[in-house]
C-alpha cells in the first residue's frame, strides 16, 4: 500500500511543478540567447532587468514549490479530505513516509533545476574544467589540512540527505501543530513554523560560535589542527542536529495524527 501512495502522490503532483521547473529553464535559455546578441550585451539596463527577472522567478520557484507541498499535506490530511486519507487501510507513518519521500524529490529536483538554469546562463567555454580544476583544488587543500575527502564526502551527503528530510518534516510539524488549535488553524500552523525556524537557526548559531571559539584558538591564534576540528564538528553537529529534527518532527506529526486528530 506504501508503494501505491507514492505512486498517487507523484502523479498528483508532478505535473503542476514539472510546469513551473521547465518554465524556469526556458526561461534561461531565452536569457542566454538575448545576452548572445551583440546589442544587447552593451545594453547594461538589459543584464539588469534580465538579472532581476531571472532573480524573481527563481524566488518563486523555491517558495512556491514549498508552499505547494506544504498545503498539499494540510489538505490531505487535516481538511475534508482527511476523511477519505484516514479511512484507507493505511496507517499514519506510511502517510508520513509518502508525502515526505516525494518534498525530498521534489526538493532534490527543484535545487538540480535552479543550479541548471544558472550554469546555462552563465555557461562559456571551458568552464567545465575549471570547475573540475576548483573543485580537485578543494579537495586537495582538505587532504592537506588533514581531513580525511571520503569521509568528509560522506558525511556532506548524508547531511544533505537529511536536511532534505527535514524541510518537508518541519511543514508538517507546524500544520499538525496548528490543527490542535479550535480555530485560526492555518496562522497557528505559520506562527509555528518561523517559531520553529528560529529557534533551530538560533540553537545553530550558538553551538556553531561555541565550537569556533573552543576549537580554533590556541594562545588567540587560529591553527590548522583547530580549523579541521571545527569543519569535522560542523558537519558532526551538522548531521546529529537534522537527525534529531526528523525524529522529533516525525514521531510529534504522527502521535498526532493517531492521537489527536482534528478535522473539525
Amino acid at each position: 500500500m506504501l508503494g501505491k501512495l507514492v505512486k498517487h502522490e507523484w502523479k498528483a503532483i508532478t505535473k503542476p511543478l514539472a510546469i513551473m521547473h521547465i518554465a524556469l529553464i526556458l526561461m534561461a535559455i531565452i536569457g542566454k540567447v538575448l545576452l548572445n546578441i551583440e546589442v544587447l550585451k552593451k545594453a547594461d539596463y538589459v543584464w539588469g532587468a534580465l538579472l532581476m527577472l531571472y532573480i524573481l522567478a527563481v524566488i518563486t520557484l523555491e517558495i512556491g514549490t514549498q508552499i505547494y507541498l506544504a498545503v498539499r499535506f494540510y489538505k490531505n490530511m487535516y481538511t475534508d479530505e482527511g476523511y477519505l486519507s484516514f479511512t484507507l487501510p493505511v496507517k499514519s507513518w506510511e502517510h508520513i513516509l509518502s508525502k515526505t519521500f516525494i518534498s525530498a524529490v521534489w526538493t532534490l529536483i527543484d535545487i538540480a533545476v535552479v543550479i541548471l538554469s544558472i550554469l546555462i546562463l552563465v555557461m562559456y567555454k571551458g568552464m567545465g574544467t575549471e570547475f573540475i580544476e576548483g573543485f580537485l583544488g578543494v579537495l586537495t587543500e582538505l587532504s592537506e589540512a588533514g581531513i580525511s575527502v571520503v569521509w568528509f564526502m560522506i558525511r556532506l551527503i548524508i547531511n544533505g540527505v537529511l536536511y532534505l528530510i527535514a524541510l518537508p518534516l518541519t511543514y508538517y510539524f507546524s500544520i499538525s501543530i496548528g490543527q490542535l488549535f479550535n480555530s485560526h488553524k492555518m496562522l497557528a500552523s505559520v506562527i509555528t513554523y518561523f517559531i520553529t525556524i528560529n529557534v533551530i537557526q538560533v540553537i545553530g548559531t550558538v553551538v556553531s560560535t561555541i565550537m569556533m571559539v573552543n576549537t580554533t584558538y590556541a594562545d588567540d591564534v587560529i591553527t590548522d589542527s583547530g580549523m579541521k576540528g571545527f569543519y569535522n564538528g560542523i558537519l558532526d553537529m551538522g548531521m546529529i542536529g537534522n537527525l534529531i529534527t526528523c525524529v522529533g518532527f516525525w514521531l510529534v506529526v504522527n502521535y498526532i495524527m493517531n492521537k489527536r486528530l482534528n478535522l473539525e
